[in-house]
């Protein structure tokens, strides 16, 4: 890694043809680019950055759809969040949840994505330092508000097999506080993770794969268990045909579970283009080709946070009429204030 004793900026353009000098020692591994391909070795406060050459065809196209998708991702998230403070009669841990997972949204569409579209601009006008700056900032926010995003949906997925298999305990072993608590020591942890990557980029690396995986796991071994205790549940209820309630509440709780079930499937879709084009970059390297399609597979994750809230209106009945109330008094409240005088 470049050694930047100022702790700052610095930047310098290198080309394949003339030989790779030692910036690139501790770099990851560059692949089987062209002899006449040019790219650049940049550091931003010790972190060393490969820029290529980008395709502007391409940039212009993924800084078009950011912005026409962080304008509706701010708008449906802040709207989301107004909403669900106001449905104090509903409120609950599940509900905090959401809360906590459209705040991360709204950091996307209101950071993230911005500073994403700076990045591509800065690369077409051939800004590197601009580029390199925030190329570097784009990764710690990133890692912080990606993982939250992942970390609280499997929040979530185990909230919703507590609920299934503490049934009247539930209340008061999984409280509103304690998931606020639980939401607090995600976003710390994730932000002491992401600021070691000015420190120990590799270290930083390794603990998103680990996460990754865990979530998976834990996502995967909670809804396995969620159908198989309504399985059980659901047999049960056929052999006493007595009970009458229960059934209510278990297609009540269902529909709960098949709502999140379609958070967590529009997350890994929107997740795996990105995912798939990291695994390509560490088995085969960097080359410009796959730095393009990084970058058009994080456009992909960033619109996550665009159809979560609208995945909201459409699974929960009461989130959406309390939704529409908010819009409602939004934008017709002076009309109704001139129709009073």
């Amino acid at each position: 890694m470049a050694k930047n004793n100022s702790s700052c900026l610095t930047c310098a353009g290198i080309n394949l043809s003339t030989g790779v000098n030692d910036d690139l020692s501790n770099t990851s591994k560059l692949g089987n680019l062209s002899a006449h391909a040019q790219f650049r070795i940049c550091t931003f406060f010790g972190v060393t950055v490969i820029q290529y050459n980008y395709f502007h065809v391409m940039a212009e196209l993924l800084v078009a759809l950011n912005v026409l998708a962080c304008i509706p991702t701010i708008f449906l998230n802040i709207v989301a969040i107004v909403t669900i403070r106001r449905m104090n009669q509903l409120f609950s841990s599940s509900l905090v949840f959401l809360c906590g997972l459209a705040l991360t949204d709204l950091l996307v569409g209101l950071v993230v994505q911005p500073m994403f579209v700076g990045y591509l601009i800065s690369a077409v006008y051939g800004k590197w330092k601009v580029n390199c700056a925030l190329h570097v900032l784009i990764y710690v926010i990133g890692t912080i508000l990606t993982g939250a995003s992942l970390l609280t949906i499997t929040a979530i997925s185990v909230e919703r097999y507590l609920a299934l298999r503490l049934q009247n305990r539930f209340r008061t072993v999984v409280t509103p506080r304690r998931v606020i608590g639980c939401l607090v020591v995600i976003w710390i942890a994730l932000a002491t993770v992401s600021l070691l990557y000015f420190w120990n980029r590799m270290l930083v690396q390794a603990s998103t794969g680990f996460i990754i995986v865990m979530t998976t796991v834990i996502i995967f071994l909670s809804y396995l268990r969620i159908f198989l205790l309504l399985k059980e549940y659901r047999n049960k209820i056929h052999s006493s045909k007595s009970e009458q309630h229960p059934p209510l509440h278990l297609a009540k709780y269902r529909k709960t579970v098949i709502t999140s079930l379609y958070i967590v499937t529009t997350l890994f879709i929107c997740y795996l283009p990105w995912l798939s084009s990291v695994v390509a970059i560490v088995i085969l390297g960097y080359t410009r080709a796959l730095y393009g399609a990084f970058h058009v597979a994080s456009t992909f994750v960033y619109l996550n946070s665009l159809l979560n809230p609208i995945l909201y209106c459409w699974r929960i009945r009461d989130f959406r009429r309390a939704f529409q109330g908010v819009v409602r008094q939004a934008f017709c409240a002076p009309q109704k204030v001139t129709q009073g005088t």
